[in-house]
């Protein structure tokens, strides 16, 4: 193994390579200060966010390099979307105590 890359878009935001040190770099990205890389818990097969919010939505890449003499390189990419749960549970009003089934509810 060379190296192992993160990028959100096209702007790299992690780096872990086994043969520097350190061995893992954290590059800050302007407009999201949101993003914190949890250094204890990543390496070169995982990557963790800390406190992640909506603004980190987005497609992320993987970037794998062996080492040398092939220096072959793989990437994948997905998007992650950030949601939010509920605070407090659905509330229905201006409803019926009772309904049986078939009954069509609008809203």
């Amino acid at each position: 193994l060379y190296s192992v890359k993160w990028y959100i878009g096209r702007r790299e935001f992690y780096r872990f390579t086994p043969r520097e040190r350190p061995q893992l770099k954290v590059f800050p990205i302007q407009g999201l200060s949101d993003l914190v890389v949890q250094r204890n818990c990543s390496n070169a097969t995982q990557l963790c966010l800390h406190k992640v919010t909506l603004a980190l939505s987005g497609r992320y890449s993987c970037e794998v390099s062996a080492d040398s003499p092939s220096f072959k390189t793989a990437q994948v990419s997905g998007y992650m979307d950030v949601v939010v749960t509920p605070t407090h549970r659905p509330e229905l009003r201006g409803m019926k105590p009772r309904y049986r089934v078939g009954d069509k509810l609008s809203a």
